[in-house]
């Protein structure tokens, strides 16, 4: 996976306007109203070090006086595309997340990689309030993160915490595995989000596939329903008509219990889906969805 090009454009854009990197961090700390942005960190940025979040970007673009959607299309890295039988697997565990929402069916007894969930009963973990407190602080820290620092920063992190969560419950079962589902799922998500945030597309659909496994188990609808809302977020561009099935099989799952904000992101989702499969009839369907839904 190849740097983003946002350093150079950054680098080009201050110094055509004139700005040194102590002047253009005092500029974002200004518009910012905060003071946490250096010098150093403008150096990181444009060195390609570091990534700024979302946030930031916004700053930047404000600052720069540069177009929002061209910063964060530069940020973007160089990725490795999805692999086709990893979309091909994450429809059928959808496919099976659907009749299991509607019609209840039994959940498969393996993750989405294969391998058994429980481990030996001899060295079972007894999860307590305080662990599943300890794993829900994680999430909240994951998340204020996820505003402010870039996915290639931020994917490591995530993707160890859920694979040290995901340690936890196979090796626990019976009410101890049903209390953790919901924040091993959790972190699944995140860990997903993160690595398509990095450009690594094959590692967020090994994740997106094993939160929905687990959303399936825990009978979790709203988490299976931003599980494939944030797959099919990855798959727009790669491939619109895969990420428009997933997010019309996300929002026919939540349709009864799924909240209007989830519905009305499935139904954004779908649209830009549709909008980029180049159907745009559908897509503005979608959009009027969406609308009545924040209504």
């Amino acid at each position: 996976m190849s740097r983003p090009p946002l350093g150079g454009l950054i680098a080009e854009t201050r110094r055509r306007r004139g700005y040194s990197q102590t002047r253009l961090a005092a500029l974002l700390c200004a518009a910012a109203g905060v003071t946490t942005v250096t010098r150093h960190e403008v150096s990181r940025w444009e060195r390609g070090d570091r990534l700024p979040g979302a946030q930031w970007l916004a700053w930047l673009a404000l600052v720069l006086d540069l177009p929002p959607a061209r910063l964060a299309a530069a940020a973007r890295p160089v990725g490795r595309p999805a692999p086709a039988d990893g979309v091909t697997r994450l429809h059928q565990l959808a496919e099976h997340w659907l009749r299991h929402t509607v019609h209840g069916d039994t959940a498969p007894d393996h993750t989405a990689d294969g391998s058994a969930r429980i481990a030996s009963g001899r060295f079972l973990i007894r999860p307590g309030g305080d662990e599943v407190a300890g794993f829900d602080r994680q999430i909240a820290e994951l998340r204020r993160m996820d505003d402010l620092v870039g996915g290639a920063d931020l994917a490591p992190i995530a993707h160890r915490r859920w694979q040290q969560a995901a340690d936890r419950l196979h090796r626990a079962r019976g009410a101890d595995r049903r209390r953790l589902l919901r924040p091993v799922t959790e972190l699944a998500q995140l860990a997903g989000w993160t690595a398509a945030d990095a450009g690594d597309r094959a590692a967020a659909l090994r994740a997106y596939r094993a939160g929905l496994v687990l959303a399936t188990e825990a009978g979790e609808t709203a988490l299976g329903g931003h599980v494939l809302g944030a797959a099919s977020h990855l798959l727009c561009d790669a491939d619109p008509r895969a990420a428009w099935r997933l997010a019309r099989i996300a929002a026919a799952g939540t349709s009864r219990a799924g909240s209007p904000g989830l519905r009305a992101l499935l139904a954004h989702r779908a649209a830009l889906a549709a909008a980029r499969a180049g159907d745009g009839r559908a897509a503005a369907d979608g959009l009027l969805v969406a609308r009545r839904l924040g209504d």
